[in-house]
């Protein structure tokens, strides 16, 4: 006769294959619940514990699944696929050293699990390690040969070493494997962007709102979705849907779509409010998450994003005259009296501006970022006088800045975007990573020289030293990943060959 602890047990066990049918059948809730039962009365159950950990990552809590698969492992630290879906987590938490470390833990328990490698793909590309990320996808197809996500993977790792020819063909295999891939669809339009195949890449680019993983805010469901067809007499909702940098850079097309219609209202996030009232083609400018406030019966809403692609723009046609944008004037004046208060120039001196690290919630902010230290080449430039536009808590590195550099704080009274424009327009050049600033400055019409990580992002292409969006800027490549220096060793050159 079973004993209660074996009825136990087998109780559990049925139990956590319950959870297990139900997460694969996609009730990740129910089988929570179900697995969280199993914990309660056997918390060192190692098996459970690493379900429970892999349904919370994928019902978005990661911090929670990294928590319990840790547990887990504590319990049995034998198990490869443990190990496995611990690096697939610290991936999405861009904690790649430690998921690398993972992957290596999972391959000597298995040196055959195809999944190892891929998530191996997933970190090395994301520490700048393409070559062997791409070893790493192959490895993976190696293993199973129809292994549609490390066909992505690869596809991605060969995209960001710039070999745009041989990762769309990739895409294409794994599209027709998958025909609802929505993040391959996505993938596959940014390699076509960065090829600057945009009319093809913008049609693509529509499957981001199909994409779950897609991080901007959606366009609202009770307003339909402009087709590019005029609608006299109505009122188009503009959708700022991602960040500031692209809505600085894709505002331009207001102009084009009130010719469509009788108004133009521009939705945008809180704090960039106050530089939008300065966009021409726009009749309102509101909160958009307060949007439905504004007392208007939109006939359609565009996404910002959607606009090249109806208004069929290719490279050639792109509205770049600038400036489009402005600050107001008595901000401006007051900017360019506390300028001229805070350092003597009457010796001649540049007025520059740095940025060194954007938005931390970026996905790729740990390629396109920097440290103030990276910038330490531009302290030989003569006569230069510069100031920190840098918000966050990266702005706290200018109290500690490179040998020979002398650089004020401004973070404390820049404010939003309106106030950050007003100071932009008051300085001879901006030098900034790949964030809203390098955007602000290129729509005001000022010289802005952008440093741009290896795996630029789509808008700047692959190896123009201009850009086709903002005339006055000047692009400056990492040569390798990572290779900040040589940025702006560059930089440093190429200011004294001007003023030679």
């Amino acid at each position: 006769m079973a004993t209660q602890a074996q009825r136990d047990r087998s109780t559990g066990s049925d139990s956590l294959r319950e959870a297990a049918r139900l997460f694969k059948a996609g009730r990740g809730r129910d089988a929570a619940v179900v697995c969280a039962k199993i914990v309660a009365a056997d918390p060192g159950n190692a098996s459970a514990l690493h379900l429970l950990g892999a349904i919370r990552f994928s019902l978005g809590d990661a911090a929670a699944g990294l928590e319990l698969i840790d547990r887990a492992i504590e319990g049995k630290s034998d198990d490869p696929s443990f190990h496995c879906n611990r690096a697939n987590i610290l991936n999405r938490l861009r904690r790649f050293d430690e998921a690398v470390e993972s992957c290596d833990r999972a391959l000597a328990l298995k040196p055959d699990y195809p999944d190892v490698y891929a998530n191996l793909s997933n970190a090395l590309r994301g520490l700048g390690r393409l070559d062997e990320s791409v070893a790493a996808a192959r490895k993976a197809i190696a293993l199973r040969p129809g292994y549609v996500e490390a066909h992505n993977l690869l596809a991605n790792s060969l995209k960001a070493e710039g070999r745009i020819e041989e990762a769309l063909p990739i895409f294409d295999r794994v599209i027709a494997a998958q025909p609802e891939n929505a993040g391959a669809h996505f993938n596959r339009a940014l390699a076509l962007l960065l090829a600057g195949r945009f009319e093809e890449g913008w049609r693509e680019y529509e499957w981001r709102w199909r994409w779950q993983e897609f991080p901007s805010a959606r366009p609202p469901k009770a307003v339909p979705l402009w087709d590019g067809k005029p609608r006299e007499g109505g009122t188009l909702l503009l959708w700022g849907e991602q960040g500031g940098g692209d809505t600085i850079q894709f505002v331009r097309y207001a102009p084009l779509v009130r010719r469509h219609c009788a108004r133009v209202v521009l939705a945008v996030r809180r704090e960039i409010m106050g530089l939008m009232a300065s966009a021409p083609g726009v009749d309102q400018v509101v909160d958009r998450d307060r949007y439905d406030e504004a007392g208007e019966d939109f006939a359609a809403c565009v996404p910002l994003l959607s606009l090249p692609r109806l208004m069929g723009t290719p490279t050639k046609t792109i509205p770049a005259e600038t400036p489009y944008l402005s600050a107001p004037e008595e901000s401006v004046t007051r900017w360019r009296e506390r300028l001229s208060k805070t350092r003597d120039h009457k010796t001649g001196g540049r007025k520059i501006g740095l940025v060194w690290s954007g938005n931390p919630k970026h996905a790729n902010d740990h390629h396109r970022s920097c440290r103030l230290a990276d910038m330490a080449p531009l302290a030989r430039i003569e006569g230069a006088h510069f100031y920190a536009l840098q918000i966050g808590e990266p702005a706290a590195h200018a109290d500690a800045p490179p040998d020979g550099m002398t650089i004020e704080r401004l973070d404390g009274v820049l404010g939003d975007f309106a106030e950050l424009a007003a100071a932009v327009s008051t300085l001879n050049l901006i030098v900034t990573v790949d964030t809203a600033p390098a955007h602000l400055a290129g729509a005001l019409g000022r010289p802005v020289w952008t440093a741009l990580p290896f795996s630029p992002d789509w808008r700047w292409q692959r190896t123009r030293e201009d850009s086709p969006w903002y005339p006055s800027m000047r692009l400056f490549r990492q040569a390798s990943p990572g290779a900040w220096t040589g940025v702006f060793e560059r930089m440093a050159a190429a200011f004294a060959g001007e003023k030679g």
